[in-house]
This record gives C-alpha cells, sequence and structure tokens, in this order.
C-alpha cells in the first residue's frame, strides 16, 4: 500500500499477520489524570478469556485497525466499546505518534512487527472508565511510580 486509505488488496487477520509477514496494526489511547500528587494513568487488565496476553496490563484502551475504518474513528469506536467513553469525550484525545514494536514467541520464532498509532486524553479526576464489552477485566488508576515499577519489574504473568 502507497498510503493509507487506499484500497486493499486483501485482507489477514492481525493474529495470522506474523506468518505472512505483514504488520499488525492497532489504535492506542492513554486515559491520564493531573492530580494533586501528579499524574495518573488508567491501565486496563486484560480480560482472562482473551486469546493474546490475558489478564495482563494495557493502555486505557486498545484495539486492532480494521479495513475500512479511519484511525481516528476506530480509536473513538474502541474507546465506547471498551471503556465507555463518549464521542464528544474521546474526540478529544491527542494524537502523540506511533509506536513500532517488534515481538516473537519466547523460542524466537514468529517474528511479529506492530504499529501501534497512540492518542492521549486527560480526564477529570472523578472520571472513571467502565469495562464495556468483556474485553476488559476492570481498570485501574496508577500513579508515575507505580508504572514505572511495573514496567521495570511486574511479573509476565498475572
Amino acid at each position: 500500500m502507497d498510503r493509507w486509505g487506499a484500497p486493499a488488496l486483501c485482507v489477514v487477520d492481525r493474529n495470522a499477520a506474523p506468518f505472512f509477514g505483514a504488520t499488525s496494526v492497532g489504535v492506542h489511547l492513554h486515559c491520564y489524570v493531573r492530580s494533586a500528587t501528579g499524574l495518573q494513568l488508567w491501565v486496563a487488565q486484560r480480560a482472562a478469556d482473551k486469546a493474546t496476553y490475558p489478564s495482563m496490563w494495557d493502555s486505557t484502551v486498545a484495539g486492532g485497525q480494521p479495513v475500512g475504518l479511519g484511525l481516528a474513528a476506530n480509536m473513538c469506536k474502541e474507546a465506547a466499546e471498551e471503556a465507555g467513553l463518549d464521542a464528544a469525550l474521546s474526540g478529544r484525545a491527542h494524537s502523540t505518534g506511533v509506536l513500532s514494536q517488534m515481538t516473537s514467541q519466547s523460542d524466537g520464532s514468529c517474528l511479529k512487527q506492530s504499529l501501534y498509532f497512540v492518542w492521549d486524553l486527560e480526564v477529570a479526576e472523578d472520571w472513571e472508565p467502565r469495562a464495556a464489552d468483556g474485553e476488559v477485566a476492570c481498570f485501574e488508576r496508577w500513579d508515575m511510580q507505580r508504572l514505572e515499577r511495573e514496567v521495570r519489574e511486574g511479573e509476565l504473568l498475572r
């Protein structure tokens, strides 16, 4: 594809993408609060029955990019489905860039390239996400010290 929005020549499920050497594309939204004690981030614990990374912590909202839907529109759709955000609130999110990630199985097989388009959204201190579609078990609001500790030292499995 030469450009975003060009007609799709074929569609590959993102779980099959690494087997075809295709890049998986997704959207992530980080909802944060400026509290009296500093920045805090809402994180989502993935449902235990998710096929990939069950029960692990994730961005407030995360989802795959379907064919035929724009990136911002998909972020707003995922925000409504996963965290109960209405379009007026998720529409205020700021695009902050693209994250490129390369992962593999522990034995080095199944190399997977992913691109995540990322948005940040400041929310009110009394706002809380609500798990709306069953893909998220729960949400927690972490301060930056907890977030750093989990990234550096957190358990691989919960």
